[in-house]
């Protein structure tokens, strides 16, 4: 049996009598609104106020709404006042696509201004030519390192420079530098500057310039030395050019092998005898003398003699014959 009312705004609504004592909304105006029991409301009496607990008064289980609560739900749902929210969102939408707008503009105004800019020049990085720098040999800079109180470079000299080139070499590179201080090692030809430096430069902001091994020069005097009086066949020599920077000479005397090593070209030099260790791809050499340090000798694949002893390499030595 239905339960007959009316809503406060005189729309007459009807309900199954289970539902008695539960709420409901108006279709027409959208208030909540209690069901009432047949036996104590009549279709056309004005509803009593609304209980002020409404937690307390039960809802309507959406699995037992028959045909005329769904048509009252759905009508309730449409008679709610819109949101203005959705209007609210195209508003925002549409003054963020003109900020975008206005954005990209500026973006493509920087970027044609930059590209009517000349482009700056960039620091070299590399060595320049003889012909660029007035003389100067050409450089690598190989490795860079950098805090806020010095730059390191390491640099790779193409040929061996004199004290005054490599100090054209070490204030141009000390004006790449962004520190205060800047510390240069340079190393010759293969050679690797961090372990077999030939010269090294600290600018802070003085420059100063250490030349380890020989000058252009220096090599020149010391290749000048003599063989020994008694050698009947050189295997070769050596520059050392970092360390003590001596000159290394293998001659044959006789059926033996031995080894000068000089600084000068007026030095006496010390003699060591040598025994061949055999080839095998690479010409070892040992001191033939008892040596704690067991100092050996080999020519390697580039024709340098690699000096070392027994717990490894300690230098190498640059052929010159």
């Amino acid at each position: 049996m239905a339960v007959k009312f009316s809503c406060e705004c005189g729309k007459r609504l009807s309900a199954p009598e289970k539902y008695a004592g539960h709420r409901t909304r108006c279709p027409d105006c959208g208030r909540e609104i209690e069901v009432p029991a047949q036996a104590t409301r009549k279709a056309d009496e004005a509803l009593p106020p609304m209980p002020p607990a409404l937690a307390e008064v039960k809802t309507i289980a959406a699995g037992d709404v028959g045909e005329s609560e769904r048509w009252m739900s759905k009508s309730a749902e449409a008679s709610r006042p819109k949101s203005p929210i959705p209007v609210i969102g195209i508003i925002v939408g549409a003054i963020g696509l003109v900020l975008l707008g206005a954005c990209i503009t500026l973006l493509m105004v920087r970027n044609i201004e930059s590209r009517s800019k000349p482009a700056p020049v960039a620091p070299r990085e590399k060595g320049a030519s003889a012909t660029a720098t007035g003389g100067a040999p050409r450089y690598e800079i190989i490795e860079r390192s950098a805090d806020r109180a010095k730059d390191v470079f390491f640099v790779r000299l193409a040929r061996k420079p004199s004290k005054d080139e490599l100090l054209v070499i070490t204030r141009e590179i000390q004006s790449q530098a962004r520190a205060p201080r800047a510390v240069i090692w340079f190393g010759l030809g293969d050679g690797n500057p961090k372990s077999n430096p030939w010269a090294a430069a600290d600018c802070n902001p003085e420059t100063k310039v250490e030349i380890r091994g020989h000058t252009a020069e220096s090599e020149a005097e010391l290749l000048r030395r003599p063989l020994p009086a008694n050698a009947t066949d050189v295997i070769g020599r050596w520059i050392e050019d970092a360390g003590e920077g001596k000159l290394y000479t293998i001659y044959r005397r006789g059926d033996s092998l031995w080894l000068d090593s000089a600084r000068s070209p007026d030095s006496s030099g010390i003699q060591q005898e040598l025994v061949e260790l055999g080839r095998g791809g690479l010409w070892r050499f040992q001191r033939k003398e008892f040596s704690r340090a067991g100092d050996r000798y080999v020519v390697n694949g580039y024709g340098d003699l690699e000096i070392g002893d027994g717990e490894g390499l300690l230098l190498v030595a640059r052929r010159v014959r």
